[in-house]
């Protein structure tokens, strides 16, 4: 197939499968390869059709000076091209071929043959054109190899009936026999071309739909991934800090009669906690940063978190770390300081709502190009292996996947611990 095939006529989609041509098909005729042999094998051919003519003519006037003959091959000439030009071409180019049809034009195109071989055996030449022509309007192989042979050799047979077995019979049979050969030879080369052709075409059809599939496939992975990510933030976020407010408010009215000082205080931190969350809420919209680590380093983030957890929910939250990011060469991707912020958020959620715990201990720290940070509770502990309907634990864990960090829990009657390690 011609490299410079116009994309969407090379890829065109084949109504059978590739390989599936039978014996008798013609396979670069076929429905399916109009747009090539019209756009670039036609017009090839017929120049090359028009160099035959050209010279046969010119045989017929330089092969004889008998001006009888010279008009008489002139004229035979003439018409094999017109019959070419009105019955054949037609039939090629608008896919008409049948075996009627087919044989309708050998039989014209040998009608005109024989007498011109008669009046001028040199322009014996011009089946250098009738014999591509013939594989052109018979789709059959049988017939128009047979058709072929025949006419290479009616040279041979023109020189027995008019000399009888003579040299000249003997080279016109030898040179007969070798064109249809050649001829033959052409025609199956040019087949498996167009075969080829046809079997690329299909592929290229495929690669393109295969394409569009894996583009369909990634838009739709991207999609999930980045749901699953909102998931994330929002139960991270929005969900924990909705879960503050309203503990904090209902500490706050059972406190209303009894202490105004600490109903204040509760409504104060629940109203601090309600400008985080829309924060949070603002950066989350934006695909920004959190908003967290958007006001100082992920040390004094976590900080805060361990800060409000001895607010709310009075436990002894003790957090230390020799590591901070601030301007620190090599300092860690803002993707992973997330992630070590969800984590610690995600893992104080968890000693809040569950762990009845009296304290806990947070520890940031770097060792060997990783970070790490542990949370350790002395609260009642769980068992992680059993399935929970939650989206907390589930959620560190792909998170911390996501960025090639590991995630360990250990968890028992003594307390839990939750140790993530990342990359820097």
């Amino acid at each position: 197939m011609p490299a410079d095939l116009p994309l969407d006529r090379a890829a065109r989609p084949l109504t059978e499968p590739a390989g599936s041509t039978g014996a008798g098909e013609r396979t670069w005729r076929r429905k399916e390869l109009t747009d090539y042999d019209w756009y670039y094998q036609l017009p090839r051919w017929e120049a090359y059709f028009a160099v035959i003519a050209g010279f046969g003519l010119v045989l017929a006037w330089t092969t004889t000076t008998n001006r009888t003959d010279q008009l008489v091959a002139s004229g035979l000439l003439v018409g094999l091209i017109g019959w070419w030009i009105a019955f054949g071409r037609r039939m090629y180019t608008l896919h008409r071929q049948s075996l009627g049809h087919g044989l309708t034009y050998v039989l014209g195109a040998l009608a005109l043959l024989v007498p011109l071989l008669v009046v001028n055996q040199q322009c014996s030449w011009v089946l250098f054109s009738i014999t591509p022509q013939i594989f052109m309007v018979l789709e059959s192989d049988l017939i128009s190899s047979f058709a072929v042979s025949v006419c290479c050799l009616l040279p041979a047979l023109v020189a027995f009936l008019t000399g009888g077995v003579n040299s000249e019979f003997w080279s016109e049979l030898t040179i007969g026999i070798g064109v249809a050969g050649i001829s033959l030879l052409i025609n199956s080369a040019t087949e498996r071309i167009a075969r080829q052709s046809a079997e690329r075409a299909k592929l290229i059809a495929e690669l393109q739909a295969s394409r569009a599939q894996v583009v369909d496939l990634s838009r739709e992975a991207g999609v999930a991934a980045e749901r699953e990510r909102l998931a994330g933030e929002i139960h991270d976020t929005l969900a924990q800090g909705f879960t503050s407010i309203l503990t904090l408010v209902q500490a706050a009215a059972g406190e209303l009669a009894r202490s105004p000082d600490r109903t204040r205080a509760h409504l104060d931190l629940a109203a601090r906690t309600a400008r985080e969350n829309l924060s949070e809420a603002r950066a989350l919209v934006g695909a920004l940063t959190p908003a967290a680590l958007g006001s100082g380093s992920l040390a004094d983030a976590i900080g805060r978190q361990a800060a409000r957890l001895t607010e709310e929910a009075g436990v002894e939250t003790e957090f230390d770390t020799d590591f901070d990011t601030d301007g620190e060469p090599g300092a860690l991707p803002t993707a992973a300081e997330v992630v070590l912020l969800r984590t610690a958020q995600e893992a104080l959620t968890n000693v809040r709502k569950h762990a009845r715990a009296r304290s806990v201990r947070i520890t940031l720290g770097a060792e060997q190009g990783r970070v790490w940070l542990t949370v350790a509770d002395d609260g009642m502990g769980f068992d992680p292996a059993t399935p929970s309907e939650g989206f907390g634990l589930r959620g560190m864990r792909n998170r911390v996947e996501q960025v090639g960090g590991t995630l360990t829990v250990d968890s028992g009657p003594t307390g839990t611990t939750v140790r993530v390690e990342v990359g820097r």
